[in-house]
């Protein structure tokens, strides 16, 4: 090679002299390439090609400089190519050469070629590594190389990168290392190569670095005596560019594993945050501020990296420690005065503030959120600090600083913490497993909710509602606010809709929403499907009631048939059909979720009752949802119509998929047991099954099947073993019908007649048994299924099983009387025995053999109570037979007080191995009608427990509570008493003045005849009280207002408006009437009051009218001066101008009605709440024959009226005296009343107070 090394230079010597002399003879304006002659120019372009010929410097500088330099006099030369001579001009110390080449390779567009790199440029690069190895550095060469390094680099792609750069001997890499601490001029290109390696392929950096860590790294670049050097330059001659000089910073926090961000982050921070920012070292106020701005810039990168990359772990508790402990104070003095700040005047520093608060507030509830996850699945956590919540000091401090003005750090805050939404306690029976990790992990989770509720909520809800609004138009604030108050924390959602209150200006929730739908329609729906996607994502329990409500006043709102936003706006914008779209979906995704996950949530500890009404509430908001579809079609048909977009049919069936896809979850709640929610379960699914046939969507093939079992199960082949009734049964099978096109084969059986009566235990079976249990009782049911929902349920009794226990307890009567008889008795006792022996011998049918039994034990057992009747011991022996059959009867459980008596079949579904019989056919008529009423209230039965008579009565008697009724009384704040004797009322007003006169229904206007519920015989608590009776309450105010309308003979008088003004969110005007005419009108406070402008307002639909309530009359003189109360958005409203006449006409009076009300909305806070709730009666008291006998004496009543007066004296709360006229009621109350009045007057000790008989002194 060194021979034809040897020609190809001795060709391009001679070529280049050639060219040389050429060019010498012409003037300087005429020397170019063209005019240099073939020989030349071919000799030029040879040399740029040849290695050998570019590697000798003595060769270039004696053939090629000068004829080089005279080419290029007139024009420059250009190559379209890589050539090896721009790489090794590159790292030449003459001018010419390397300007050339810089020259030339900035021209060319593309990126380098590998095969390009490892001819033209990899000899050249390697050559020159070695000049600058710490061992054989050549000082003043190091600026030159980097300078050349940075040029190539800057042409290569990633692929080239990782393939050649990597491979080069020494290592680039680490090379790099060694030149920091240089004081050269090479600084600012070895960062902007840095920054190039970082950016193209992080990976390559890193694993040529080696054990080379990240902290190292940055301690090196930054103790850099160059850059050291200019941070304290103060007189710039030229432009210090240290944005450039700090450019890697960026690209190396992004290039870092996000299990190694915490040392190299930190190192960083302590350079840029704290050690350039010291006064005293001398840096520059431009270094400052530059080192300031970068270093917020990393710490934001860090963060957002964790946020994105990691799901909690001890890396982001020390992210967020970096800026609670050593940071925060610092970055919150940047934010000073920011409260006064528009959003454009807000600074680029102050912005990365904000979104470092948000994001490491973001990252303490992920830590929260992962902890929980560790908790749950390991029952452990690696870290002391279980819940990564160690000082909470970002929150306090950010908290704090929020003040009064624009929205900018509330924003950031309230969007930071919307995770917690997806955050809920442990239940009880969770933290069993570890209750030391999960009281602490409770324990940081209430200080957190502490600080958002007391702190941060509070701070927000003293903000003008201008301040509000502006917080709430920004989008993420928005998300933010919204999953706070879907909180499942009652004070956290209450606080947050006291925030929202007082944006609105409205005081309830429902007119607070419709404010927020109606002013801001894309932004609230968009932030309520985010909080509903987050419940469905999650599975989370905690918010789904808080999400049933707020979804229930959102569609209210849309949809409602008096002021529903979609009936009276037309949808045009895209970002509002995208809004509606996005929520009708979220909503039935969350409700998928709720369907699917109910069965898993009730496994883990939750109250039952409350279990039972949040399966009833999540029923009727699915109906009522599925009820909204065609509005919600209707407006987005004509708003995509108007974009010439789908039709009716495909926006039909774009928002049919979700109810779809939920509807396999919704059909397995046709397990249920309670009766109300079978019926709500078929009506849903047989709307859905009809509506999808409709717009031509086929239910999924698993889904028909099941429902098609659920119909054809039978009670000797049970697919599917359900509650549902005959009837129920037949409209599933119409709905599935109609949505197949085909019919479904259905094989009736008939119900079997005949019950297997109750088998007896015996003692002699309880006493061999060695544990002192109760012996087993003959086809007793196995024990419950896991899996299912344990919650007392209400027992959806069909009518066979009621035919069953009809039967069982003749049975049981007729029994109870045979022991009660003589020797008769007792021989027919023994045959009865013994037939009940025979299905262990005979091989008789079941069917035929219980019904042949029942024959014979009705015949015989009916004779013999005729004829024993008036025996003398029938008393006794029939409370023996009381007792339960299968626990031996009055010694049940005897030794065995802690065994679960609970009856299988309680849950809310249906079990596939459950037997036949659901309950004990001998509990008592009250026991039965609290279990349909509550499910079980305790967690086992009632052992009854052995008595033995001291007076030697012989045989054994159950213990009886014999205890009187008493009321639990509590101690109440003044809020509580307030709330008691002074409730609210303004929300009935708002819904009476709401209503328009000449509306034509039976239900008030806007009314969903959903809230009208029968009433149940007793109530879980006085919330659903409420939520039976107050519509109840409205729906008699408004049927007395139709009754007014009908039969009003009220005259119409004339009103002239004195004053007006608006008074608690209700327009109030004054009018003055005459004493002498308000006897003909009778106005009272109280009265509801039509209001037009016609003459004769009842018959004049037309003419502005309104609805008003009398608040106040006050006598002036001989006048009376009347104050009406009416609702702004009525049609009469704007017309109420200082001296308007109006007309009105009395309607009817509210005050009863109001006192109900008002009792109503305080029932909670009486002592008497639960025995209104329940409807309990008191338990029966026998009294002594001396008591009974006192009474009558004292009161001079017979025997049941003294029964009556010592029972209503011993129990508390409510006694009902009832019976025919005539009977003494009136006699036995007054009695009553004066026994309790002389047992309080006897006791006190204030003495007696002497009261005088009228006329007398």
């Amino acid at each position: 090679m060194r021979t034809f090394d040897d020609m190809n230079i001795s060709r391009i010597a001679s070529g280049l002299k050639s060219m040389t002399e050429n060019l010498l003879d012409l003037p300087p304006d005429q020397r170019s390439i063209a005019t240099a002659g073939d020989e030349g120019m071919y000799a030029l372009f040879e040399s740029l090609h040849c290695i050998p010929f570019l590697r000798d410097e003595n060769l270039l500088r004696e053939h090629l400089d000068q004829p080089f330099k005279m080419v290029q006099s007139k024009k420059k030369l250009k190559i379209p190519a890589y050539a090896p001579g721009m790489a090794a001009f590159l790292f030449s110390r003459e001018e010419l050469r390397s300007g050339w080449a810089y020259r030339n390779m900035n021209s060319i567009k593309r990126p380098l070629t590998g095969p390009e790199f490892e001819y033209g440029v990899k000899p050249f690069l390697e050559s020159s590594m070695h000049r600058v190895n710490v061992l054989s550095l050549e000082m003043d060469f190091l600026p030159t190389f980097w300078k050349a390094v940075h040029q190539i680099l800057s042409k290569m792609t990633k692929d080239v990168l990782s393939a050649h750069i990597r491979s080069l001997e020494p290592n680039l890499y680490t090379l790099a290392m060694e030149h920091w601490q240089l004081d050269a001029s090479h600084f600012a290109d070895m960062t902007a190569c840095y920054t190039i390696l970082l950016t193209l392929s992080p990976a390559d950096f890193w694993d040529a670095m080696g054990g080379i860590n990240g902290q190292h790294v940055v301690e090196n670049i930054l103790r850099s005596p160059v850059l050291q050097r200019l941070l304290r330059e103060t007189r710039e001659e030229v432009p210090l560019h240290l944005e450039e000089k700090l450019s890697w910073v960026l690209p190396f926090m992004k290039s870092m594993k996000p299990a190694n961000l915490v040392p190299p982050t930190r190192a960083m921070l302590d350079q840029l945050l704290k050690e350039f920012q010291d006064e005293n070292k001398g840096y520059s106020r431009y270094a400052k501020r530059i080192c300031w701005s970068i270093g917020l810039q990393a710490l934001l990168c860090a963060l957002q990296r964790a946020r994105t990359s990691l799901r909690g772990d001890t890396v982001v508790v020390h992210l967020v420690e970096i800026v609670s402990k050593d940071h925060i104070h610092n970055l919150m003095q940047e934010l000073d005065g920011i409260e006064k700040k528009t959003e454009l005047q807000v600074d680029e520093q102050e912005q990365l503030v904000l979104d470092i608060i948000e994001n490491t507030l973001a990252l303490d509830i992920r830590t929260l959120s992962q902890a929980r996850q560790v908790i749950l699945t390991t029952k452990e956590l690696e870290t002391n600090d279980a819940v990564g919540l160690s000082s909470l000091q970002t929150w306090k401090t950010a908290i704090r600083s929020l003040k009064s003005g624009h929205a900018s750090l509330p924003t950031s805050i309230v969007s930071g913490i919307d995770g917690l939404l997806h955050l809920e306690k442990f239940t009880p029976r969770q933290m069993q497993a570890a209750r030391q990790h999960t009281e602490k992990w409770n324990h940081g989770y209430d200080r957190l909710l502490t600080l958002v509720g007391q702190e941060l909520l509070d701070r927000l809800e003293a903000f003008s509602a201008e301040q509000l609004v502006e917080l709430y138009q920004e989008q993420k604030a928005a998300r933010g606010l919204v999953n706070l108050l879907f909180s499942g924390e009652g004070h956290i959602h209450q606080s947050t809709l006291a925030v929202f209150k007082n944006l609105s200006g409205e005081d309830n929730r429902r007119d607070c929403l419709m404010h927020l739908v109606k002013a801001f329609f894309s932004t609230t729906l968009t932030a309520v499907a985010n909080a509903q996607s987050v419940i469905a994502k999650h599975h989370v329990f905690a918010p789904c009631s808080t999400f049933i409500k707020i979804s229930t006043d959102i569609l209210s709102c849309l949809c409602d048939s008096n002021d529903g936003v979609l009936r009276s706006k037309t949808i045009s914008e895209e970002a509002d059909i995208k809004a509606l779209e996005l929520f009708w979906e979220m909503t039935w995704t969350a409700l998928e979720t709720i369907f699917r996950q109910t069965e898993p949530w009730s496994n883990l500890g939750y109250d039952k009752t409350m279990m039972q009404d949040f399966c009833r509430e999540t029923m009727d908001f699915a109906d009522f949802v599925f009820d909204q579809y065609s509005i919600i079609a209707h407006t987005l048909t004509s708003a995509r119509s108007a974009q010439g977009g789908k039709g009716g049919k495909e926006v039909g069936k774009a928002l049919l998929k979700f109810p779809t896809e939920a509807f396999t979850n919704i059909i397995r709640w046709l397990r249920l047991r309670d009766e109300y929610l079978i019926t709500r379960a078929v009506g849903l699914t047989a709307k859905i099954l009809v509506r999808l046939q409709e717009v031509g969507i086929e239910i999924d093939a698993k889904a028909a099947q099941y429902i098609e079992d659920v119909v054809t199960s039978s009670e000797k082949n049970a697919k599917i073993k359900t509650k549902l009734t005959m009837n129920q049964k037949a409209e599933l099978q119409r709905a599935l019908e109609k949505h197949l096109g085909e019919s479904i084969e259905v094989t009736e059986s008939r119900p079997v007649a005949s019950v297997q009566a109750k088998k007896q235990g015996t003692l002699a079976g309880w006493a061999s048994s060695s544990s002192g249990r109760s012996p087993p009782v003959e086809g007793a049911k196995p024990a419950k299924r896991p899996g299912t929902i344990d919650v007392d349920a209400w027992s959806a009794k069909s009518d066979a099983d009621r035919e069953k226990r009809r039967l069982a307890q003749e049975h049981d009567k007729a029994y109870s009387d045979l022991i009660g008889g003589a020797s008769k008795g007792s021989e027919a006792f023994k045959q009865m025995q013994a037939g009940r022996k025979l299905p262990l011998s005979k091989p008789m049918p079941a069917t035929q053999k219980a019904a042949q039994r029942q024959q014979d034990d009705h015949k015989g057992f009916l004779t013999k109570r005729k004829m024993e009747k008036e025996a003398a011991e029938k008393r006794k022996a029939e409370e023996l037979a009381k007792q339960k059959l299968g626990a031996g009867s009055g010694v049940a459980g005897l030794g065995d007080m802690g065994k679960d008596h609970s009856v299988k079949g309680q849950g809310v579904y249906v079990d596939s191995d459950e037997s036949e019989s659901e309950d004990d056919d001998d509990d008592d008529e009250a026991k039965q009608l609290n279990d349909e009423l509550f499910g079980d209230t305790s967690k086992t039965k009632k052992i009854v427990r052995p008595n033995v008579d001291p007076n030697g009565a012989v045989g054994l008697k159950p213990e009886v509570k014999k205890g009187p009724t008493k009321i639990q009384r509590t101690q109440r704040n003044a809020r509580d008493m307030r709330a008691r004797l002074a409730p609210d009322l303004q929300p009935l007003h708002k819904v009476i003045l709401k209503w328009d006169f000449f509306h034509d229904g039976d239900y008030p206007p806007g009314a969903q005849p959903h809230i009208f519920r029968p009433v149940a015989n007793a109530f879980t608590d006085p919330i659903s009280y409420q939520d039976t009776f107050e519509p109840l309450l409205t729906l008699e105010a408004w049927q007395g207002m139709v009754r007014a309308r009908e039969e009003n003979t009220a005259k119409p008088y004339e009103i002239k408006v004195l004053n007006r003004s608006n008074v608690d969110n209700f327009i109030e005007f004054s009018t003055v009437v005459g004493q002498a005419e308000n006897r003909e009108m009778q106005l009272g406070e109280g009265d509801i009051v039509l209001l037009s402008k016609a003459r004769k307002p009842a018959d004049d639909g037309s003419a502005p009218h309104a609805l008003a309530r009398i608040a106040k009359m006050k006598r002036v003189k001989q006048q009376l001066e009347v104050v009406y109360q009416l609702m702004p958005q009525t049609s009469l409203a704007p017309g109420l101008t200082m001296n308007a006449v109006v007309y009105g006409l009395k309607l009817q009076s509210i005050v009863p009605l109001e006192r109900e009300y008002g009792a109503l909305q305080a029932l909670q806070y009486y002592d008497l709440c639960n025995q209104i709730v329940k409807a309990a009666p008191s338990k029966r008291i026998n009294f002594s024959e001396k008591q009974i006998a006192g009474a009558q004496d004292t009161w001079n009543v017979n025997r049941a009226q003294a029964e009556a007066i010592c029972a209503a004296q011993e129990n508390e709360g409510f006694s009902l005296i009832q019976g025919p006229p005539g009977s003494g009621k009136t006699k036995t109350i007054v009695a009553i009343v004066g026994g309790l009045l002389s047992h309080s007057l006897g006791s006190g000790s204030g003495g007696s107070t002497r009261i005088n008989m009228p006329g007398k002194g």
